[in-house]
């Protein structure tokens, strides 16, 4: 009876731990590199999920940077290679006038009508975002013309030529666009006439203004925005760390006339880095994915939801690499990136969620404690730095160890047994790139902070 019993007890185990590890599946499709960006066509006659990327083949069949996926099978677009000569990656794909249009990093847009491939405008620079606003399509980037038009970083296509937004201030990206209260915002790395990073405006037909006091800091940025219940959600790497006024850490929501925190925001391993990729609705919930490693001060590994009161992690393991993008399309979450494993289980780039059996952690409206440096005075200078860069402590060190981690969480750099007020960091084989550093001696952290390669 005892043996009958253990037996039933590890099926049940097997079952369970089956469950958790099909919380996402694989559908069949190997991608040569990842994928960056979903767009769903619901359109009459054309139900399909669109993915954009590094990628040039799926399946070893050549496939340009995209592919047509209808739920049960994927499609290369088109044949023509001449357009796509330079082309490192699709980084935006929207519908304008029955065409699919493509921001693919060039001078140019892509165009496909269903039949043959085009190219629409020449900027001087790339264009990286797309959005439909007012049956007019906008285009965003560090651009100032198109077609012998002047436009700073936005422009508009109104089906048989560019116009200007006259967007005042500089941008080096504009990454994201979203209609709230029937005004278009905008969302990237954008700068006052002052040269402060404030991120975000707003354009009411006729002038720009500021969403407040901005979202601020040397790091500030916004990549994606979404309207969440009636709110305008806004995602990136912006940190209360960063700038102390900013409203919260890496997330951020605007009502029409003032910023507030989301439960805490996210957090990264290191206490700082954390963010944010891209912002989907699912179920009536906002999903998050990333860098960080907390959503409202619970565990929550790179995917998060939010539901207008509290975080929940979904006990998902990407195995430390990247994940970028989030779709949706008949029912089903998607979620693509650099991952060859979630979970355990082989999955290559795409995964589409399936719930399963999981418990997930979720926190409570009190959001995140604030992480403090205060334990030690750092300082790293030159900071950004070439070749190599001094952290200088305020109190002599005793056998420590600094720790160097990448936006991913991933350690790329050790050196241990330090002593004295000063340290030398070599770049030696550290790309350029942001970092994060953490101090730890035998009493635990003594403090972390930023800095970048370059």
């Amino acid at each position: 009876m005892i043996k009958k019993l253990f037996s039933i007890w590890l099926f049940c185990i097997a079952l369970i731990g089956n469950a958790y590890s099909q919380q996402w599946q694989s559908f069949g499709i190997n991608l040569s590199h990842p994928p960056r960006c979903f767009y769903t066509d619901t359109t009459t006659n054309n139900n399909a999920l669109y993915i954009g990327g590094e990628f040039t083949n799926v399946n070893n069949i050549l496939t340009n940077h995209i592919l047509k996926w209808d739920g049960l099978n994927f499609q290369p677009i088109g044949n023509n290679l001449g357009i796509y000569s330079g082309v490192a990656q699709i980084w935006s794909i929207t519908k304008f006038d029955g065409s699919i249009y493509m921001a693919t990093g060039n001078p140019w847009l892509s165009k496909w009508d269903g039949s043959q491939w085009d190219t629409l405008g020449l900027f001087n620079t790339g264009i990286v975002s797309l959005y439909t606003y007012n049956n007019e399509l906008c285009a965003g980037g560090p651009f100032i013309e198109v077609d012998g038009i002047s436009a700073n970083s936005i422009a508009k296509w109104d089906g048989s030529q560019w116009h200007s937004l006259n967007f005042p201030y500089s941008s080096r990206w504009v990454l994201s666009m979203v209609d709230y209260k029937g005004e278009l915002y905008i969302g990237g790395n954008i700068e006052d006439s002052t040269g402060n990073i404030v991120c975000c405006a707003r354009y009411d037909g006729t002038n720009w203004n500021w969403l407040g006091n901005g979202l601020r800091g040397f790091y500030a940025g916004v990549t994606d925005m979404v309207v969440y219940k009636g709110e305008l959600y806004v995602a990136g790497s912006f940190s209360k760390t960063d700038y102390a006024g900013n409203p919260g850490n890496y997330i951020a929501k605007w009502d029409g006339s003032n910023w507030s925190d989301v439960g805490g925001g996210v957090m990264g391993i290191s206490g700082y880095n954390g963010q944010i990729n891209d912002l989907q609705i699912y179920h009536d919930e906002l999903y998050a994915i990333g860098v960080f490693s907390f959503a409202g001060g619970v565990p929550a590994q790179f995917i998060a939801k939010w539901n207008g009161e509290r975080w929940c992690g979904l006990g998902t393991d990407f195995g430390n690499s990247s994940v970028t993008c989030l779709g949706v399309f008949q029912d089903i979450l998607y979620v693509g990136g650099s991952f060859l494993t979630i979970n355990g289980d082989s999955i290559n780039n795409l995964a589409k969620w399936t719930g399963g059996s999981y418990v997930d952690t979720c926190s409570t409206p009190s959001g995140i404690q604030e992480f403090s440096n205060s334990l030690n005075e750092l300082n790293v200078y030159p900071n950004p730095f070439s070749n190599y860069t001094i952290l200088k402590s305020s109190k002599p060190l005793q056998n420590a160890t600094l720790s160097i981690y990448d936006v991913l969480g991933k350690e790329v750099k050790r050196l241990q047994n330090l002593n004295g007020t000063e340290i030398i960091i070599n770049r030696e084989d550290i790309n350029s790139g942001m970092y994060f550093y953490d101090l730890i001696d035998s009493k635990g952290l003594i403090g972390r902070g930023k800095m970048i390669v370059e």
